[in-house]
């Protein structure tokens, strides 16, 4: 019996013991797992621990770099300390001089003051024999100004006589409205004009014995009978150089081969039979002895190629090297002439334009002209398109 209930009790021992141990293997795997989940944990911390320690050197050296601008920055902010304490003693400096008297400086700003208040006592100052030239000054002025706006007039218009000095022009920026103009007290007579001597103003009349000429210009035309030497002209002529004279289309030199006396012009030599003689009066306006309408230069036109004759030839030369001269139509008026020179050592043409009628002097030959090396030829507008040539080397 005791052995039966041993027996049960081992039994139930065993049976306690075997569901303790299968308590155990739970626990046991349990702790396996866990150990397992232990062990993943920490291979992770071992990786963890490897890129920290990789890390680790570049955060050291990060912190090194730091540390050192923070010693640059302490050392910058002493010197900036200092820098402050420079200005605060500058400042301290200044301050001291900004209420000073500075000695000589301020004797030159007192001087300063001294010439201002001088010149403050002169610009309101009445300046003696200044002052009395600008009175004399506005006192002109106003004469002046009563005279800018003035009209003279009156029986004996302006007089003055040969003393008064003409240096002393005015002008005046009004119209000055001027009746009647005299000479030593007179108006003249009709048909006159003023003219000086060097010394003295005159009236004169126009186209007498004086050197003025008044009126339109004309030419006349003559042909010399082998043994004449004087030309009667239609009016008087003052100065021999008031006229222009061609021969055969060559100009003449006044007083050299001919002189005038009044309405008479006399050649020094007798020109060749049939030869035309040409004489222009110079009567386009009013002229002076040696002025505009003297005889003393024909204004030249040099070409080097074919040219067409102009209106803007009238009373010129041209002096052509080359290529010709044409004569064209509705371009000249009656009295018109051009003067042509073959400035050349060959012959030229002198081409009759289209519509142009150009005769040979004393003929009844037209068309065009052969002008020989160096000839001289004027061309004369005699009506209209109509023209009359004439010189020497001309066929």
């Amino acid at each position: 019996m005791l052995f039966s209930t041993n027996v049960t009790v081992l039994t139930g021992n065993i049976a306690n013991l075997t569901v303790g141990l299968t308590g155990s293997n739970a626990a046991i795997a349990t702790l396996q797992s866990t150990s397992v989940s232990y062990g993943t944990r920490i291979s992770q911390n071992e990786v963890d621990i490897g890129a920290l320690q990789l890390i680790t050197p570049t955060y050291a050296s990060n912190i090194g770099i730091l540390f050192s601008n923070v010693v640059s920055l302490t050392n910058g902010i002493a010197g900036t300390n200092t820098n402050i304490n420079t200005i605060q003693s500058n400042l301290t400096s200044y301050a001291t001089y900004a209420n000073s008297t500075f000695g000589t400086a301020s004797g030159n700003v007192n001087a300063v003051q001294s010439n201002l208040t001088s010149y403050a006592t002169y610009a309101n100052s009445t300046f003696g024999t200044a002052s009395g030239n600008v009175n004399a000054v506005q006192s002109n002025l106003t004469a002046y100004a009563a005279y800018a706006n003035s009209t003279f007039s009156g029986g004996g218009g302006v007089n003055q006589d040969a003393s008064y000095n003409w240096t002393n022009v005015h002008t005046f920026s009004n119209t000055i409205s001027i009746n009647a103009v005299s000479a030593n007290g007179s108006l003249g007579s009709p048909g006159q004009v003023l003219s000086s001597t060097g010394t003295d103003t005159q009236w004169i009349n126009a186209g007498g014995s004086s050197n003025v000429i008044v009126g339109n210009a004309t030419t006349q035309s003559f042909t010399a009978n082998g043994t004449q030497t004087d030309f009667i002209l239609t009016n008087p002529i003052a100065n021999v150089n008031n006229i222009i004279v061609t021969l055969n289309g060559l100009l003449q030199a006044p007083t050299t081969h001919y002189t005038i006396s009044g309405s008479t012009l006399t050649f020094t030599s007798i020109p060749y039979t049939s030869s035309l003689v040409e004489i222009r009066s110079l009567e386009g306006g009013v002229g002076l002895n040696g002025g505009p309408y003297s005889t003393g230069n024909v204004p030249q036109n040099s070409q080097s190629s074919s040219y067409t004759l102009a209106t803007s030839d009238v009373g010129k030369h041209i002096s052509i090297t080359t290529g010709g001269v044409i004569v064209p139509n509705t371009t000249f008026a009656v009295g018109d002439s051009v003067v042509i020179y073959n400035n050349s050592g060959s012959s030229q043409t002198i081409t009759q334009g289209v519509n142009v009628t150009m005769r040979l002097v004393g003929t009844a030959t037209t068309g065009n002209r052969t002008l020989a090396q160096y000839g001289l030829v004027t061309v004369l507008c005699v009506a209209a398109n109509t023209f009359v040539s004439m010189g020497g080397g001309l066929a």
